[in-house]
């Protein structure tokens, strides 16, 4: 659970950052990420993200900042 409330600890790990990226196809969109492979490992593709992506996550979750992780979770599954 994400919340503004002073009193509830907020918590964002990688896994909901990957449910985040699945459920709106950041690696599919240009503006939030840029897929690259490395010289030295040129089997493997590696993503960076743009600063919009942590701007855009951070507004969804000030939409729904109770309910977001969960929703996102349940329709990923599906």
């Amino acid at each position: 659970m994400i919340s503004t409330n002073s009193e509830k600890k907020a918590t964002f790990n990688m896994y909901h950052f990957t449910n985040f990226c699945k459920y709106y196809g950041l690696k599919q969109n240009q503006r939030y990420c840029y897929a690259f492979k490395t010289s030295k490992d040129s089997k493997n593709l590696y993503y960076k993200y743009s600063i919009q992506t942590i701007d855009f996550i951070v507004d969804e979750i000030k939409k729904d900042p109770e309910n977001i992780i969960e929703s996102i979770k349940t329709r990923v599954k599906k």
